[in-house]
């Protein structure tokens, strides 16, 4: 029995471990190295079918920490990475790339079918508060960028320059939306 009691209390301390060491401790999203591997991997097993790598940045991070304190910045992005965390009923891999931006890459059979799905994310997040005082909630919006595998690239590092770029585009222009990547 004592074995038994040894080795569950190992596993359950290398699982932890495991997870501590890919995992962001803030969301509990994948952290960066995890996510690239993972998606690397997906874009190998990847035969036929279609994916969207996906950057957000959300849009009201700096105002929540400069008025509401950067506890309330927390709440913000964990609301956020709640909402992202969605996305894997769909087998999606997600990530906290850094303070306030996410990546995610979904795989599926048409770039009309991942739209879908990220409009659905998009209504859904739209309709998510957070409530920051009595008499305020602040609606959670972030801006996006989109770039598909494999029409527009078919490596990691390509994948994710468009994504950041469509998302800067996003960010620049109309606040909130997904943008695509356009090569021109």
């Amino acid at each position: 029995l004592m074995v038994i009691s040894d080795v569950t209390e190992s596993i359950t301390r290398e699982m932890k471990l495991e997870y501590e060491v890919s995992h962001d401790a803030l969301s509990g999203l994948l952290n960066n190295k995890a996510f690239r591997r993972q998606v690397q991997k997906r874009l190998i097993d990847n035969e036929g079918k279609t994916g969207a790598m996906v950057m957000w940045d959300l849009d009201n991070l700096k105002y929540v920490n400069d008025n509401y304190g950067h506890e309330m910045g927390d709440r913000y992005i964990r609301l956020f990475a709640d909402q992202l965390k969605t996305l894997n009923r769909y087998g999606a891999v997600v990530e906290r790339h850094s303070g306030d931006e996410f990546m995610a890459f979904l795989c599926g059979n048409s770039e009309e079918e991942l739209r879908g799905i990220l409009c659905e994310l998009r209504t859904r997040s739209c309709a998510v508060s957070l409530k920051v005082s009595d008499q305020y909630e602040l609606p959670l919006r972030a801006s996006a960028g989109v770039t598909w595998y494999p029409r527009q690239a078919r490596d990691f590092e390509t994948l994710v320059r468009y994504a950041d770029f469509a998302m800067y585009m996003a960010k620049h222009s109309t606040k909130g939306v997904l943008q695509e990547f356009d090569l021109e």
